[in-house]
């Protein structure tokens, strides 16, 4: 179980539940595309269809109207011929007839009676082109003029001709050329009025939905009410023979009638055939409307079984994870799934193994540093008690025996005068014990050389004052300065590993190597000792101890050790940006601390660097530049003793 509770403030919300309704909203929402796509593609498609249908239906009806004219035509032309050869039969029966227009008025008659849907007759004089005489009838044709029967006159087509009425209008006649010896040529002429009654009556022959009669390029009938006068065609009424589907859908086919010659004029009836689309419109829209709505109903239904099939898994993920968050790492991702949700499941799993592997970690990591912070004030602790006892035992005992032995030999000098100088060198040799004792409390404690020169400055300072022989060397030279925490550690580090080759390893020298790359500090102290095994219990403080300041700064140690082939030790301190080049002073001696240790408040320059620092090879104190000590000890008066290099 991992410690800590869920965050404040966060909301809890049911998993998965949002994204299941955004799932079935976004298949419902697919759903009433593709159902209006589908819809608006078979409307497309069944309206292409039944165009096509009406168009053919159209096409059909209009060869029936024109095979339907023609037989009209040559009925009606037999009909006239039969009928006139029967009067000339009776005529010669009787002798003949002096009126020959009458007999043929007689012939129009009979005619009229057999076929009441010829509306008019009329005999034309051929030479003239006047109209002889004509049954009384309320529609007749005008005077046509001088005619010409050779330009196709006498046959069945050409005796069909759209002519216009006397008044108004036009009409479809049926002439029939009739030559006697005796008299000028005459023809007969039938036929009926171009009107609204003729165009209902050629709808109800064909069975379209409308016909429309043209003539001349106006509408002169129309089976859909009164033409109005000459209104414009449905379609395009050129286009004879054609089938042609108008803005609004219908389908219309012109047949021609009339011909651009003389004594007759172009004509044509359109065959209107409705739109089949607007007609079954409105059940394909609520055939639409059921089917999408059906569609949507059932596409719902399985959107949302198939949304809980899908969402299942995530939301037992996310419960596993919410539960991780809250500290119960015992439970596992359980999916059993070889798709993308299964493949999550084993990353997360596989994220829980190393999240609980990386917390064990941490929790060893934690108890170190416990025990190592425990260590080091222990430590701590230790050393103050040392440093304490020592003072108390050592520093102090000795002031006050040099203050009981400065009172006897003020009283010898009072006394002997001329002793001064044999009374008071062992006052000097006195303190100057005193003073190296000071000197190596307070290099225990903090160099001040360290702080003022850096950790180059520092180790030559620890090398010269070591009883073993050390060498140093640093690189790149000069070393620029580094955290001053770095730079402590690093100094105690080495400090502790020459005490310790010094003190166990019997070995002649020690090699302290210091180097600075771009992350790093490496430090290397090495002995020529008898070595030893770092199992081993009794080196095992003082190996913690390095171990434990050196991880204070994240940094690593190594040691290796043999029998009889000495010991190095290898650190590696992390460190930031390093600092400028190598500070020196930039007065003649060190900054004047406070010492409570004597009980003064300040000490001059030079006699912080006689407590706390040791010559280093210009057999001065840094920084003096060769300058003697102040505080009037100078010459005979204070013998300060200087040691060499490598000298403790």
């Amino acid at each position: 179980m991992m410690g800590g509770a869920p965050l404040r403030g966060t909301p809890r919300r049911r998993p998965g539940a949002g994204l299941a309704l955004r799932m079935v909203g976004g298949i419902v929402a697919v759903l009433m595309v593709a159902g209006l796509v589908t819809a608006g593609f078979e409307s497309r498609l069944i309206g292409e269809a039944l165009r096509g249908h009406a168009a053919q239906m159209v096409q059909e009806r209009s060869q029936a109207l024109e095979l339907a004219l023609l037989r009209e035509s040559l009925r009606v032309r037999q009909l006239v011929e039969t009928v006139t050869q029967q009067q000339l039969v009776l005529e010669a029966r009787e002798g003949g007839t002096h009126d020959p227009d009458r007999s043929l008025r007689e012939v129009l008659s009979v005619v009229r009676t057999i076929d009441p849907d010829l509306q008019f007759g009329s005999v034309v004089d051929v030479a003239s082109g006047g109209v002889v005489t004509g049954l009384v009838s309320r529609a007749s044709i005008d005077d046509p003029g001088p005619l010409d029967l050779g330009d196709g006159g006498l046959t069945v087509r050409g005796s069909q001709r759209v002519v216009p009425l006397r008044g108004s209008g036009y009409g479809l006649i049926y002439t029939t050329p009739v030559r006697r010896v005796d008299q000028a040529p005459r023809l007969l002429v039938v036929g009926y009025a171009l009107d609204d009654v003729r165009a209902r009556d050629l709808a109800r022959l064909t069975g379209v939905a409308a016909v429309e009669i043209v003539v001349d390029g106006r509408v002169v009938g129309r089976s859909e009410g009164h033409a109005g006068g000459g209104s414009a065609p449905v379609g395009d009424h050129t286009r004879a023979g054609q089938t042609q589907i108008v803005d609004d859908g219908r389908a219309v086919r012109y047949v021609s009638l009339g011909a651009a010659r003389p004594w007759d004029t172009p004509a044509v009836i359109g065959l209107i055939e409705s739109s089949p689309v607007a007609a079954i419109e409105p059940l394909l829209a609520q055939v639409r409307r059921i089917a999408v709505g059906v569609l949507l109903a059932v596409g719902a239904v399985l959107a949302a079984a198939l949304a809980q099939v899908m969402i299942a898994p995530v939301r037992s993920l996310a419960a596993t994870a919410t539960a991780i968050a809250a500290g119960d790492l015992e439970r596992g991702f359980h999916v059993r799934s070889s798709d993308e949700l299964g493949a999550l499941a084993t990353a997360l799993e596989r994220m829980r193994h190393e999240l609980a592997a990386q917390l064990q970690v941490i929790r060893r990591q934690t108890q170190a540093l416990q025990e190592a912070a425990r260590r080091t004030l222990r430590a701590r602790d230790r050393e103050r008690q040392r440093i304490a006892r020592d003072l108390h035992d050592g520093i102090q005992q000795r002031l006050v025996l040099l203050r009981i032995q400065l009172g006897a030999v003020r009283a010898q000098v009072e006394a002997e005068p001329d002793r001064v100088r044999e009374l008071t060198v062992p006052l000097a040799t006195a303190i100057d014990e005193v003073l190296d004792d000071l000197r190596s409390t307070g290099q225990a404690l903090y160099p001040s050389i360290l702080h003022d020169r850096g950790l180059p400055a520092g180790l030559y300072s620890l090398a010269a004052r070591s009883e073993l022989p050390v060498e140093v060397e640093v690189s790149p030279s000069p070393l620029p300065r580094l955290d001053e925490e770095v730079e402590a550690n690093a100094y105690f580090v080495v400090s502790e590993a020459v005490v310790n080759a010094l003190k166990h390893s019997g070995s002649p020298r020690v090699r302290v190597e210091v180097s600075l790359d771009a992350g790093a500090l490496h430090l290397i102290v090495r002995d020529e000792g008898e070595g030893f095994d770092p199992s081993q219990v009794g080196h095992a403080g003082g190996l913690v101890h390095l171990q434990d300041r050196v991880s204070a700064l994240g940094g690593t140690l190594d040691l290796s050790s043999a029998q009889g082939a000495g010991t190095t030790v290898r650190v590696r301190i992390p460190v930031g940006s390093a600092g400028g080049a190598l500070q020196v002073e930039e007065h003649g001696g060190d900054a004047p601390v406070e010492v409570d240790l004597l009980g003064q408040a300040k000490l001059a320059e030079d006699g912080v660097g006689v407590l706390l620092d040791r010559p280093v090879g210009d057999r001065q104190l840094p920084g003096d530049g060769g300058v003697a000590p102040s505080g009037g000890h100078q010459g005979e008066d204070l013998e300060l003793t200087r040691g060499e290099p490598g000298q403790a």
